[in-house]
């Protein structure tokens, strides 16, 4: 504020005429040799102030004050001004209204652009409500402190701004709330007047509100004299509080219009933020509570090995990891099966690789690149048995896998079965972060499903089918990227039930780059989406069963949309912090991490995985969610944009598969 300069002068004239008979040493201002000072103020005269609000008591003060006949000085802060709109009524009401900062920030020790920024915003907020300005300011805890270093540097900092500071002489001590009484004898306490400190914001301000009109009777029944900041220093309010002129009108509206869009957002903010609390809570407890029943069932049918089955293992330029996926295949505990690999064009030496093994029971062959749903449906037609194992080429079995997959296709039911898909590559931090997330966000999920029959998507890492079920839905489909999630959904839409075991366990490669793992998460996430259009007539379908009613409301709200909106949970937490909402943010965040917690304790253990994973809920926090945020931003874009994706093949390193089951 710039011409604000001229305050020197009009101050320093203004103090030549106050009768020096009592000393308020809680108003700073230069006087007119330029010198910050202190001016001495009229014996017998009280300036009742009040900080922190506006809030909801604000009326119940302002109507005391009203019925009293005193005018006081309201040291407002921003953003409580934009939640309670009370500005307007107070300056109508006659009072004055000056600055305590937008954040009610501590604003010692900080850079010029922080104080600047802070009384700035909050400037602002006055000037939208008032079409008046303020020049008159309350640093938050500075308190009665005299003129010592802290205080002084800050002072005259913000009188480069162009404002007088402002103290207080008596602290009525109401923001501890220590009981009416309490408050009415601190701010009664033997004086010639002064300044009073007092709330009308920061918190429960009752005890305020029932001590004011008794410290008020107090003062004018001994004929003290009621007045404002500006009016103890001799001064008008428009002098202190200047109106606005027609340019800066012109750009207070538009402020007004800012704060109001503002305000608008941080509500919205605010029940978003409460929805995903709630939302992460209870996704906890239900995904824990039906995957701890899950976990306890009794009656699974024996394993089996005597059912023919077909393996199927689509192959696009997979030389790193073909022969330790059909090594691991072929010493399975399994009497009757055979291996069909389809190499779909690959141009590296995958088929070569392959054909090297020698085993009866294995069956490649080469077909023109048409992709992976292609090569799994010519693979399916190829095969000689009526149950399908369709697995990735970076998969490893371990042995007694087929053998838990087949024993449930003794219920003529079951449709699909899904297997229990790790990592096996943890030597990477980015490595370990997936396999957390295999653990506790896949298969804790496919816990739930199967407990209540609305499983989502059978992985293409590892999953059974009953061949009549595959030709039945038309196979592996060509429109989406995520054929697996389209064929789990056809399959669950006529009515079969898919089921989890978490015994049939497969290992896989997990992506070892930053750049690999946005590649395949991303087909993944535009894959799902693609998939929940295309069946979104089962959404909240009864004739579909769980499926409509659980699962794929599910899929949508914490897969697509609850990844979607949780950023705005950093946001909030990072908008908070610079509000100095500190235990507020740390409680917000406190809740939300000790869900990540117990879930991923419970996931963990029912997998027979170590809890000392536990620790990389930090990294996968800070840096994992963030690169998921990505994924699925730029999948929306993408889908908006009606984009398609390839295969999307990764960089295989094979070491791992290897020593997979060793």
């Amino acid at each position: 504020m710039s011409k604000s300069r001229f305050l020197g002068p009009i101050l320093g004239i203004a103090l030549l005429l106050l009768p020096a008979l009592a000393l308020a040493e809680s108003i700073y201002v230069r006087d007119s040799g330029g010198a910050l000072t202190q001016p001495a103020l009229p014996q017998k005269t009280i300036i009742l102030t009040f900080d922190d609000g506006p809030s909801a008591y604000t009326p119940k003060i302002l109507a005391i004050l009203r019925d009293k006949r005193v005018k006081a000085t309201f040291f407002v802060v921003g953003k409580q001004s934009l939640q309670y709109k009370s500005l307007d009524t107070i300056y109508a009401d006659g009072h004055e209204i000056a600055n305590h900062t937008y954040s009610h920030a501590d604003l010692s020790n900080q850079p010029d652009w922080r104080v600047q920024l802070e009384l700035s915003l909050n400037r602002l907020i006055i000037e939208s409500q008032t079409n008046h300005s303020t020049r008159i300011f309350r640093p938050p805890y500075l308190g009665s402190d005299s003129l010592t270093s802290r205080s002084k540097d800050l002072i005259e900092k913000v009188d480069q701004f162009g404002y007088l500071t402002a103290g207080e002489d008596i602290d009525s001590e109401d923001w501890r709330r220590p009981g009416v009484e309490r408050i009415v004898k601190n701010a009664t306490a033997p004086s010639t007047g002064g300044i009073i400190l007092m709330h009308d914001g920061g918190g429960d301000r009752s005890q305020t509100v029932q001590a004011l009109p008794m410290i008020i009777d107090y003062y004018q029944q001994r004929g003290y004299n009621f007045t404002t900041i500006s009016g103890a220093l001799g001064l008008t309010r428009d002098q202190l509080m200047p109106k606005l002129s027609t340019g800066d009108v012109v750009l207070s509206a538009l402020a007004t219009a800012v704060f109001g869009a503002y305000a608008l957002a941080s509500h919205a903010l605010y029940w978003v933020i409460l929805v995903l609390i709630i939302a992460s809570f209870g996704r906890m407890v239900l995904v824990i509570l039906a995957s701890l029943v899950q976990s306890r069932r009794k009656f699974l049918p024996p394993p089996q090995d005597d059912i023919p089955c077909s393996v199927i293992v689509p192959a696009y330029n997979e030389a790193a990891v073909i022969q330790s996926c059909l090594r691991s295949i072929l010493a399975s505990n399994y009497r009757v099966f055979e291996v069909i690999v389809v190499d779909d064009g690959s141009k590296d030496n995958t088929s070569g690789l392959a054909l090297a093994i020698a085993d009866r029971r294995l069956n490649v062959v080469r077909k023109a690149n048409g992709g992976k749903a292609s090569a799994l449906n010519h693979g399916i037609e190829l095969a000689r048995a009526q149950f399908i194992i369709a697995i990735d080429a970076d998969t490893v079995f371990h042995p007694d896998t087929l053998r838990q997959l087949m024993r449930h296709f003794q219920n003529p039911h079951v449709g699909a079965v899904s297997g229990n898909t790790r990592i096996v590559n943890r030597h990477k931090l980015i490595t370990k972060l997936q396999s957390l997330e295999y653990v506790v966000g896949f298969n804790l999920d496919r816990r739930m499903g199967d407990l209540f029959d609305c499983i989502t998507v059978v992985p293409g890492a590892i999953g059974a089918f009953r061949k009549s079920v595959l030709q039945k839905v038309g196979g592996f489909t060509y429109d989406t990227l995520a054929e697996d999630t389209d064929l789990t959904l056809s399959i669950k839409e006529e009515g079969h039930r898919i089921v989890y075991d978490s015994t049939a366990v497969a290992y896989t490669e997990a992506p070892a780059t930053v750049n690999d793992l946005l590649k395949q998460r991303f087909r993944w996430t535009f894959g799902t989406m693609q998939a929940v259009w295309k069946h979104k007539r089962a959404i909240l379908n009864p004739r579909y069963g769980t499926l409509g009613m659980i699962g794929l409301p599910y899929l949508l709200f914490y897969q697509i949309l609850f990844p979607l909106l949780s950023p705005l949970f950093d946001v909030a937490i990072i908008i908070g912090l610079l509000n100095h909402q500190y235990h507020l943010m740390l409680i917000s965040f406190a809740i939300y991490t000790a869900a990540d917690i117990i879930m991923s304790g419970v996931a963990l253990k029912l997998d027979g995985e170590k809890l000392r994973q536990l620790w990389l809920i930090a990294p996968q926090r800070i840096i994992f969610r963030q690169l998921m945020y990505y994924v699925i931003v730029k999948s929306v874009v993408n889908v908006l944009k009606g984009n398609l994706v390839g295969w999307g093949t990764l960089k295989r390193e094979g070491k791992h598969l290897a020593n997979a089951n060793g």
